[in-house]
């Protein structure tokens, strides 16, 4: 459920920096802004088109003229992005940080007969996907180890060891196997 709600939340902060940036633009190319030229010449530097010398300075000072609504929109699309990805950072630290609190109460409870192995599917039990370098601060072992783990997890059916292009590796619960179990 909460990486359905953070992809989408990075959907509408994308959407959101998207908008802005359109927004912002349409601003610099179409509408009255600060840019000198942009209205004047355009963006072709005087390719294109005459231009007049002796009306040139009285356009551009025409030009940097900005109203006060198309000051406050803008302001508020940054604001409402800067917000947005502030809310996802903390929302990200606050579930590490429960995450990683939970998984030390898991490591504090382990019983004798238990094995590394053992806390580590009670671990993906509870978090459906934990990365191998979390899971290697954890244990205090290396990557590695971790990951051998997680093949022997995987070739019991139990768990996936997940090679994603870009990112971390992460071993991930088998969700046929975790819906069996419960």
């Amino acid at each position: 459920m909460n990486d359905k709600i953070g992809r989408g939340l990075k959907i509408v902060i994308s959407l959101a920096i998207l908008i802005a940036i359109i927004h912002a633009t349409s601003h610099i190319i179409l509408f009255e802004t600060n840019l000198s030229l942009v209205q004047t010449i355009g963006l072709s530097g005087m390719a294109i088109g005459d231009s007049n010398i002796d009306t040139l300075e009285t356009s551009i000072k025409q030009n940097e003229r900005i109203t006060l609504p198309s000051i406050l929109v803008i302001i508020a699309e940054w604001v409402l992005v800067f917000s947005l990805i502030a809310l996802s950072i903390i929302k990200k630290h606050f579930a590490e940080s429960t995450q990683k609190a939970t998984h030390i109460e898991l490591l504090k409870k382990k019983n004798k007969s238990d094995t590394d192995i053992d806390v580590l599917y009670e671990m993906l039990k509870k978090n459906k996907r934990i990365s191998l370098s979390k899971l290697a601060e954890l244990f205090k072992v290396d990557k590695k180890v971790v990951e051998e783990w997680g093949k022997i997890l995987e070739e019991n059916g139990y768990a996936e060891v997940d090679y994603p292009r870009f990112g971390e590796i992460e071993i991930r619960i088998k969700e046929d196997e975790e819906a069996y179990k419960e």
